[in-house]
């Protein structure tokens, strides 16, 4: 099961709007970058489990709302549409500190079946970037190479 968790405005988005600062600072001009926390998670987990987790753990209900699918694709949660979508996500081997809180949180709750979490975060990027504009947008500022694998669509 794949959940994605997205701020209700873009003016509820702390992240979105650093970083759409920071792509100013090198030069580029976006529209708007939103960001969604999706988790990966793994096991015998129901729907009404993953309902009560995102009430529950995963979502501030006055600022944000969430999607969640059973399709092995973080990016069908996006329904953006002339956007670039950009998931970052731990190398192998990277501790997963926010996978691992959110399978802990669920257990302690009582959510069992859960074998593994895993989270990236996604950016929903508006503007007129070139490909080659949004890797340096990539390696400059949604993410740090050394430990981060990045993956882009255009929609």
């Amino acid at each position: 099961m794949i959940v994605g968790v997205t701020y209700k405005r873009p003016d509820y988005d702390p992240i979105g709007i650093m970083k759409k600062g920071e792509i100013h600072d090198l030069r580029l001009h976006v529209e708007r970058v939103e960001t969604m926390y999706v988790y990966f998670i793994y096991g015998t987990v129901g729907e009404p489990e993953i309902l009560r987790a995102c009430k529950e753990l995963f979502v501030d209900p006055i600022t944000q709302d969430f999607s969640y699918t059973h399709e092995g694709d973080s990016l069908k949660l996006i329904t953006e549409k002339n956007a670039w979508l950009v998931q970052v996500k731990s190398k192998t081997g990277v501790t997963d500190a926010v996978g691992e809180s959110a399978m802990k949180a669920m257990a302690l709750i009582g959510i069992h079946g859960v074998e593994r979490v895993e989270s990236a975060f996604s950016y929903i990027i508006k503007g007129k970037l070139t490909e080659s504009e949004l890797r340096t947008v990539c390696e400059k500022v949604l993410c740090n190479p050394l430990i981060h694998n990045y993956r882009y669509v255009r929609v």
